[in-house]
């Protein structure tokens, strides 16, 4: 028989997947404070009885729940950043651009199977230069498009990444930081410079010269508050002030309540539950029992975090 919600037997799925390898894992959700807009749009939230049956799911399987206050991305971000969690795992890039250090590529399990792709601060430097720092990206997310701003036409990443190297992140940060009048003239400073870079490229850090794009960039770009969306983000932390508190510890399934969400959720007579727990959840219970009598402090587990 197959469920009523194919969504949240994916999730099931996953995090089985999930709960056979030696991590723990917290599932951080978007907040009230997240943006209702983005690119123009308006941002589709998912319905909150499915949130509370995929976070009842997510605590049957042992793992933990975190709400954010804002956007979870953000909210990542600055767990990575404080030692929370070791890594997030997420198919957003802006995870980079709120500050995260250490980037696990969501996988394609037919495609990629066991093969994950990391992506941190230091290999990212590493790359493409120390210029592609935090505000680095900050200013490639502002010209070539993000999640709230589609950029500046006709400027892509690789045009972006050239002017980060001409220091224009830093420049840009640090100029939104300003109040009032202040802020203005150190924006129409900064687009001066913009302008040069682009029409000049002194140093050879573009692939070539965009005099057509400096002379379209308008009087004003970019928006401010925009840059600051990236830059001082509704996170715990910043509401707060607080460090994050999550105990590393094996994840306890709760066999009887997977049962019971199997049936009541998915439509699963008996059967299909002990298939189903026989490739998603028996692997899961061996690894915890081999874990717990190796290592029972679990000192060494990595925590990962992964957003919906």
């Amino acid at each position: 028989m197959r469920g009523p919600c194919p969504a949240l037997r994916t999730i099931f799925y996953r995090l089985g997947r999930f709960a056979s390898m030696p991590v723990a894992l917290v599932v951080v959700f978007d907040g009230p404070s997240c943006p209702s807009v983005k690119r123009g749009k308006n941002v589709v939230h998912r319905e909150r009885i499915f949130i509370s049956q995929m976070k009842e799911l997510i605590q049957a399987f042992g793992f933990h729940v975190h709400d954010a206050p804002g956007e979870a991305e953000a909210e990542l971000a600055a767990m990575n950043r404080a030692g929370a969690i070791d890594a997030v795992l997420t198919d957003d890039s802006d995870v980079l651009v709120f500050g995260a250090h250490t980037v696990i590529r969501n996988p394609n399990v037919k495609q990629d199977q066991d093969n994950v792709r990391v992506y941190t601060t230091h290999s990212v430097a590493s790359c493409f230069g120390a210029a592609l720092d935090r505000d680095g990206l900050v200013l490639v997310a502002i010209l070539s498009g993000g999640d709230y701003a589609p950029g500046l036409p006709k400027c892509g990443a690789v045009i972006a990444q050239g002017l980060a190297r001409y220091g224009l992140g830093k420049s840009l940060v640090a100029a939104c930081e300003l109040v009032g009048p202040r802020r203005e003239d150190a924006l129409q400073a900064w687009r001066l410079l913009l302008q040069g870079c682009l029409r000049d490229d002194l140093d050879g850090h573009l692939d070539r010269r965009h005099p057509s794009l400096a002379a379209s960039i308008p009087n004003d770009f970019p928006n401010a508050d925009i840059v600051r969306l990236y830059t001082h983000p509704c996170t715990s932390l910043m509401l707060t002030g607080n460090t994050y508190a999550f105990d590393i510890h094996p994840p306890q399934l709760d066999l009887r309540s997977l049962v019971q969400l199997c049936e009541k959720r998915f439509g699963w007579d008996l059967e299909e539950i002990l298939w189903k727990c026989k490739h998603y959840v028996w692997p899961a219970v061996a690894l915890h029992l081999a874990v717990e009598t190796i290592n029972p402090d679990w000192k060494d587990v990595l925590q990962v975090s992964i957003t919906h």
